[in-house]
């Protein structure tokens, strides 16, 4: 009995350290999110941001720490380097031939997507005389942890909170700007935080009408709850709701439901896909336009 006893503990045990080594290996240390899943062009910004904000996470728990890396490299095969516990946000203001403050644009960008490319998709913007906030997600690029709703949406607060307290910013011409997954977490903002305006692109009504679609991996689970439907219809701002016909990520229909959660929205389709949206000339200049008016 007793050696019975003494083997299942030891299974229990091997088990314990396994499963440790494998959330430890998967959470915290392994660069899974961003680039890796990226299907969009290897682009690189020519602008500086003018303050780089920084925001340290949480601290480990007592058994993170007990794992430590050793059990890390030992078991994986990649040998994945550590990440700092930290995510930022960088902001970049306009030429000084336009007058502070600015009207500024918080942007929010999807899977695949970093925040080094998505300040180059938006280098117009700031051209423009816009000043451009945009924040990394948590598990994404070089960000440490992992992206959980929660913790994201109060990253973000954060950097709001932090950009407003630069003085380059107009505080009643603040708009947020979602790309597909990025939509969601525009509205999570948007429900905690003042807007002139919303944007989406090639975004969704409710994350779990998607689900099925290809090119979303197993960790989109943990956004199973991510919504727009109910911020767009009680947002009281502007809003711009942009998709492409040939979606087939996220397809248009999920824009046109929208727009039937709240009529006085605009909604304007491209032809285009999900992946190539953004880059045709005629979008960028419909975006800016719209933003002036």
């Amino acid at each position: 009995m007793m050696t019975f006893l003494s083997v299942i503990t030891l299974l229990l045990a091997l088990s314990a350290v396994g499963l440790m080594t494998y959330v430890h290996m998967r959470i915290f240390n392994r660069p899974y999110f961003g680039k890796e899943h990226s299907s969009q062009p290897d682009v690189v910004s020519q602008i500086k941001p003018k303050h780089i904000f920084v925001r340290h996470l949480e601290a480990r728990h007592w058994w993170e720490l007990w794992m430590g890396s050793f059990l890390v490299r030992f078991f994986s095969r990649e040998n994945p380097e550590v990440r700092e516990r930290k995510t930022f946000a960088h902001l970049f203001v306009p030429d000084e031939k336009f007058s502070k403050p600015y009207p500024l644009v918080i942007y929010t960008h999807g899977n695949g997507a970093t925040i080094q490319e998505a300040t180059a998709w938006l280098e117009h913007l700031v051209a423009a005389g816009y000043a451009l906030l945009v924040c990394e997600y948590r598990g994404f690029g070089e960000a440490g942890g992992h992206p959980e709703r929660s913790l994201i949406n109060r990253d973000l607060c954060y950097f709001y909170d932090e950009a407003l307290r630069t003085g380059y910013v107009d505080e009643r011409r603040i708009s947020v700007y979602g790309r597909s997954l990025g939509g969601g977490v525009a509205c999570d903002l948007a429900a905690r935080r003042p807007f002139q305006a919303l944007i989406l692109e090639s975004s969704y009504f409710d994350i779990r009408e998607i689900l099925g679609t290809k090119h979303l991996p197993d960790y989109i689970l943990l956004g199973k709850d991510f919504a727009c439907g109910k911020v767009v219809e009680t947002f009281q701002g502007k809003i711009l709701l942009l998709h492409g016909q040939h979606d087939t990520v996220s397809p248009c229909s999920q824009s046109v439901k929208l727009k039937s959660a709240n009529p006085a929205a605009t909604l304007k389709v491209f032809d285009a896909d999900h992946s190539n949206i953004y880059q045709k000339a005629e979008y960028k200049e419909y975006v800016l336009q719209w933003l002036k008016s």
